[in-house]
Order: structure tokens, then sequence, then C-alpha cells
């Protein structure tokens, strides 16, 4: 059984301000901050652009389900890397999906258009084919990044307990919300100017609507947040994405 809470004989600001002081928590500080930069950057406009291209609004929110389906589909593989190697693993797997599933913004499909060819689904629906096509990129993307989030939160997590110490970990785990919250405030008001500057003044650049080229690219970028967990404690005695998967696929091969 859990002891009681002792009563804190300083105030709130004195313990933050005490929690803040530790190298190792100042360091995953940054690293969730700048997780948290792209979250804010790019999620809040996958429905506007979803939404502008004509998907209706019933399966722009059958996507929220689909994305928790494919964070389900992760919980057990993502659990076992966490119990068994720690975060690192986790961390690196899941950026690089998440980073690579980047591109697919460059393939979605067109807008859906009056007069476009309709087809019957159950239940006597009918939907253009355009918007069809819409809807099984949407359920794709959103499935892939439910799972890849999957293993970067409990990444994150695990990395949490290992960078805060005991002594300071209610305050250390507040001041990495609080960071993370400002991160995403922050990230998503200037993402927000930007992504209403292209709307308002569209442009292609390749052929490609620059909102997309925005997405995409941001979506790529969040590869450095790697370059932020390098830094946590423990990350580099910890076992690599490229030596567990080599060490899988050997252990797969001997048997």
């Amino acid at each position: 059984p859990e002891r009681p809470v002792a009563p804190p004989k300083v105030g709130l600001l004195l313990r933050l301000r005490l929690a803040a002081r530790g190298k190792s928590v100042r360091k995953y500080i940054r690293f969730i901050m700048l997780s948290s930069v792209y979250i804010g950057l790019l999620m809040p406009f996958w429905v506007v652009i979803l939404r502008q291209r004509g998907m209706s609004e019933q399966f722009v929110v059958g996507m929220f389900a689909l994305r928790a389906l494919g964070h389900i589909i992760g919980l057990r593989l993502w659990g076992k890397i966490v119990d068994n190697h720690n975060h690192r693993p986790a961390l690196e797997l899941s950026v690089t999906i998440i980073a690579i599933l980047g591109l697919s913004w460059l393939a979605l499909p067109p807008a859906v258009q009056k007069g476009d060819p309709m087809i019957h689904l159950f239940l006597g629906m009918a939907i253009p084919i355009t918007e069809l096509q819409l809807i099984a990129w949407a359920a794709v993307f959103h499935l892939i990044w439910g799972f890849a989030e999957g293993g970067l939160m409990m990444g994150q997590t695990k990395a949490m307990l290992n960078n805060i110490p005991e002594v300071y970990q209610a305050e250390g785990f507040t001041l990495s919300m609080l960071s993370g919250a400002i991160a995403v405030a922050a990230s998503s008001f200037i993402g927000g100017l930007c992504f209403q500057s292209l709307t308002d003044n569209p442009i292609t650049l390749a052929g490609f609507d620059l909102r997309v080229v925005f997405l995409a690219t941001g979506q790529l970028l969040a590869i450095t947040i790697l370059f932020a967990a390098s830094g946590l404690t423990g990350h580099n005695k910890q076992i690599s994405t490229g030596k567990l998967i080599a060490t899988l696929w050997r252990r797969r091969m001997s048997r």
C-alpha cells in the first residue's frame, strides 16, 4: 500500500524551481516541447484540409475512431518493446513512422467536385467516388498515425519516469505537461497563421497545393525529435532500433 503523502513544507513555485534545476528534467522538458511542437503545428489542420477537400462531417468524426483503433492495435507491441528495451527503440521507431507518413500528404486525393460520379454504399448511402477515395486515404493515414502515436506516447512516458527524480516527481510531471501545453499552443497559433495565409492566397509548388506541402514538410521534420531524445538519461546505453531489428531477425533465422 502507498504511504500517505507528506504535506509539502514549501510552496508550489519553489518546488517547481527546484525540480527544474535537475539536468535530466530540463533535458526531458526540451524533448517534450519539441514533440509537442509538431502536434500543434500539424494535427489541428487535418480536419480543415479534409473538410475543404469535401469530406463529410460524419466521416471526419469517424477518423478519430480509426486513429484510436490504430492506437489500440499497437499497444501490446509497444508495451513489449518498452518493458524489454526501455524508451529508445519505441521512440525511434514511432517517430520514424510518423515522419515517413508525412510523404502521404503528397498523395492526398483531389477535392470533390460537383458532378463527380456517385457510388452507392450500404443503407442507401450515395457519395461521390472522389470522396470515397478521400475517405480511404484518410482511413489508412489515421490508422497508421494512431499506431505510431501509441509508441510515441508510451516511449515518452517511460522516458519521463527515467528522467524525473522521484523526490520531485509530481513537480517534474507538472513542468513537463505545462511545457508541452505551451509548445502546442504556440505552434498551433503559428501554424494557423501559415495555414490561413496559404488558404487566402492559394499557391502550388510542382503541382501540389502548398498547404499539403506544409503538412508533409512539417511531418517529415518531426524526425528531429530523435536528436532531442538522444540527450535523455540512459538513452545512449539502450539498444537502438536498428540493433533491435537485427537481433530479432537473427533470432528468427536461427529458429
